[in-house]
């Protein structure tokens, strides 16, 4: 009997010892080390490839490659004149036709056209004097702006005084004006409160008599003028481009008007007379 009980005691023993043995080489509870440098790897290995695509796919895209698939790239442009748009339509610069040139028709077409109701609106421009033509003066540019006369004329307040100053393009050949340009003046500037223009045709020939000791000649008559100005005479801190003239836009004309010698002159907004070969236009037409 004692025998018995040995060999069951060695058979449970060795039953412990092989549930020790597969419980130890099995048991998830416990980690080894040799695992940790081969997870830490294959991670790397994942980090460094999207990495790599990324930087890839932001080269690609700034060299002018193709973009990812994923990528949705939308280009927004304007309302119309794209593929499934509606047509553009044609740019609208206002023009608005005249009746005649007489100054009354000019100032009437201007009162009843829609950008004097916008400054009305803003500025307070309940009248307008009466309309001065500036006449386009020069070499030719290919630019309507300078190559076409002007309509200018001075707008005043509800009390009558002049508080503002308007120029129109005017095409001729179409019997039409078009906004181009509107000058609010305060109380502190020189020509608030005064008509256009603001050297009269008097003063003009005056200054003719008295600097070059010359009338009118007999059967002309005095015009306002404009010229497409040297850019470089625009530089007012210039030690050698000096020009105090005016005459390089229709809200800032010369007189221009033919001497009894029969030569022409060009009296400034600055009062002095001047020769048209001093006049500083811009080379080439180009202004």
């Amino acid at each position: 009997m004692p025998r018995n009980r040995g060999n069951r005691a060695r058979r449970q023993i060795s039953l412990h010892s092989k549930r020790a043995a597969v419980t130890k080489k099995f048991n998830p509870s416990k980690k080894t080390n040799a695992g940790i440098p081969f997870g830490f790897g294959v991670a790397f290995i994942l980090i460094l490839t999207i990495a790599f695509t990324v930087v890839a796919g932001h080269v690609a895209n700034a060299s002018g490659g193709p973009r990812p698939p994923s990528i949705v790239v939308r280009n927004y442009k304007g309302f119309c004149g794209n593929p499934g748009q509606p047509v553009c339509p044609p740019p609208d610069p206002r023009w608005f036709s005249i009746t005649s040139e007489s100054p009354d028709a000019i100032a009437e077409a201007i009162v009843n056209c829609k950008d004097f109701a916008m400054l009305k609106a803003r500025y307070g421009n309940a009248l307008v004097d009466l309309p001065v033509l500036v006449h386009s003066f020069g070499p030719r540019t290919g630019i309507q702006w300078y190559d076409d006369d002007h309509w200018v004329v001075s707008t005043r307040n509800a009390l009558g005084k002049e508080v503002g100053i308007l120029d129109f393009v005017y095409d001729r050949s179409h019997h039409r004006l078009r906004f181009s340009s509107f000058a609010v003046l305060g109380q502190h500037d020189p020509n608030a409160y005064q008509a256009f223009p603001y050297i009269s045709q008097t003063t003009a020939a005056t200054q003719l008599k008295s600097q070059r000791k010359l009338n009118l000649r007999a059967g002309t008559q005095p015009e306002l003028i404009f010229f497409p100005i040297d850019p470089r005479w625009r530089d007012l801190s210039s030690p050698i481009h000096l020009w105090s003239g005016g005459g390089d836009a229709p809200l800032d004309p010369m007189w221009f008007m033919v001497g009894s010698d029969k030569h022409d002159y060009f009296v400034g907004a600055d009062l002095k007379v001047y020769n048209e070969e001093v006049l500083p236009f811009a080379p080439n037409g180009q202004p």
